[in-house]
């Protein structure tokens, strides 16, 4: 495939975006016939037929990039002109894999495509290499199934204990070290993310006026870790997985305290039409309510930017099925496979 790319640059809710959807969700190959402009574009020649490119599809909104699918094409020619076969194998919100991609090939969808113009082509063996590490390393991964051994450290836990050998991740897009358990990668990627230091200033209780003791979100979360892990210590329970868990399980939280939560809950249930006044909107308001233990899911699998490969922080199961369970579920049938962003199935 050497190092050529294909850039498509498409307008949200265009037509042709249906084909790269569906072709991510089936995978399977679909046809994105080439117009006359794009073809002189790619200075496309009887030499580029069949030639294999990673493939770009920004999806934008006046000229801003808000998702976008990642594969791999090649060229060909019909009775009726040049088309792309590709096959979709990734889908990307506007996070840090685009933005340092678009970075590496200083591309700009205003100054780089003309008003006419939707298809550009280039070669970058750097920019090819983080496609490529995209698009295939997550499958790699996860169809030979990542098994890690035990570790020196948890030789004294209890039977029931959950051990370095039973994690299991979505990804695994590092390799295990003997000195550094996967919880314990767990809990420091909490504690370095974005939404952990958040709660800096988000009100644990709400109140009007702060104090020396005014309690966020932040130290209430540092005395639930505290006494989490008096608990598993005592019960040699993995100490590691106890703190990560902790340490994670309100990064999802709203400002305001409990009261905040109550009051997003019942605007996402369409209690209060507090748009009612805003344009000419029509639609049903109600998106299902708010739970902050499943918003800290969805900010650990989808929200943060911790890699340029993938959405979220590739927190480990076991963690994540306890952030999820810190507090009561709205309803019995769940699966933590819901949350995580990229579909590897």
């Amino acid at each position: 495939m050497d190092n050529k790319i294909i850039y498509i640059k498409l307008k949200e809710g265009c037509k042709p975006i249906e084909y790269f959807r569906n072709s991510f969700d089936e995978r399977k190959n679909y046809y994105y016939n080439l117009s006359s402009n794009a073809e002189n574009e790619l200075e496309i020649s009887k030499a580029c037929i069949d030639s294999s490119y990673f493939l770009i599809a920004l999806i934008h909104d006046n000229d801003k990039i808000i998702y976008s699918y990642l594969g791999t094409g090649t060229i060909s020619h019909n009775d009726k002109g040049f088309s792309i076969k590709f096959n979709i194998k990734s889908k990307l919100n506007y996070g840090t894999a685009i933005k340092n991609i678009c970075k590496l090939s200083e591309l700009s969808l205003s100054d780089d495509f003309g008003k006419d113009e939707y298809v550009l082509k280039e070669e970058s063996e750097l920019i090819a290499k983080q496609i490529d590490f995209i698009i295939n390393k997550p499958f790699e991964e996860k169809s030979k199934g990542q098994r890690y051994e035990n570790i020196d450290s948890e030789n004294g836990l209890a039977v029931l204990a959950q051990r370095n050998e039973y994690c299991e991740r979505a990804y695994n897009l590092r390799a295990p070290m003997q000195h550094r358990g996967e919880f314990q990668r767990d809990y420091e990627r909490i504690v370095h993310s974005k939404a952990f230091r958040r709660m800096v200033d988000k009100a644990q209780v709400f109140s009007a006026s702060k104090g020396d003791y005014y309690r966020t979100r932040m130290t209430h979360t540092q005395a639930v870790s505290q006494i989490a892990r008096g608990i598993a210590e005592g019960l040699g329970l993995n100490m590691y997985l106890t703190e990560a868990i902790a340490l994670g399980h309100d990064i999802g939280h709203t400002p305001f305290g409990h009261q905040g939560e109550r009051t997003l809950d019942s605007i996402l249930q369409g209690k209060f039409n507090i748009i009612k006044n805003v344009g000419s909107f029509t639609g049903d308001l109600s998106f299902g309510g708010f739970k902050h233990n499943y918003q800290s899911i969805r900010v650990a699998t989808l929200l943060e930017e911790e890699y340029t490969e993938i959405c979220g922080m590739d927190l480990s199961y076991q963690t994540l099925e306890g952030m999820l369970k810190h507090t009561k579920l709205k309803r019995d049938n769940y699966s933590l496979d819901q949350f995580i962003s990229i579909d590897l199935s």
